[in-house]
């Protein structure tokens, strides 16, 4: 992913404008959160998740900067992993994601891979989203990064994060582990 013409897609698109909600743009806080995602030391797929993570809003964050029938257009600018992620985030009940990588994380535990196919549930309704481990680990680092990003403004995701995270931190990149605030409430 291009970074400088990520950022001018999303910046086109409104993300300079509106106030995100840990009080500042939405814009700063997406290029917070790929900072987060790099020193994390993510590839590039999940770092383009995360400057794209709201491109298409999500169940907290209801200001959209593109629909799903723009989702070519997104993946053009951040790649197909990175649009992959990016909606896969903005769509996952944040419940059904927590569920998900603590089951992943105990059969990792056990030496195991699923053996079932692994499905997202999507917030808006009914509907669920076929998954991979590796999209699930990817995810519930987002999570971890977008909240981290949030705290020196408004703790309030990570608060509210913190337990489902916890639940799955052996999932979590070490990096984020060894990072502020997580050192503190990850057990050892």
């Amino acid at each position: 992913m291009d970074l400088d013409r990520a950022v001018r897609f999303i910046v086109e698109r409104g993300a300079a404008g509106p106030e995100h909600n840990s009080h500042t743009t939405l814009l700063e806080h997406v290029l917070g959160t790929y900072r987060v995602l790099e020193r994390w030391c993510f590839d590039n797929d999940v770092m383009a998740a995360g400057l794209f993570h709201s491109v298409y809003s999500t169940q907290n964050f209801p200001i959209a900067l593109a629909t799903y029938e723009e989702r070519d257009a997104v993946r053009a600018v951040a790649g197909d992993g990175g649009e992959r992620l990016a909606f896969l985030f903005c769509i996952k009940e944040s419940a059904s994601l927590f569920t998900l990588a603590e089951d992943v994380a105990r059969l990792r535990a056990l030496g195991k891979r699923a053996e079932t196919a692994l499905t997202l549930r999507d917030w808006r309704g009914s509907q669920t989203h076929a998954v991979t481990e590796r999209e699930v680990v990817a995810l519930l680092n987002l999570v971890a990064a977008n909240a981290v990003e949030q705290i020196p403004r408004d703790d309030a995701t990570f608060r509210r994060d913190l337990p489902g995270l916890l639940r799955a931190s052996s999932l979590l990149a070490r990096e984020a582990l060894e990072s502020r605030p997580f050192a503190a409430a990850v057990p050892a």
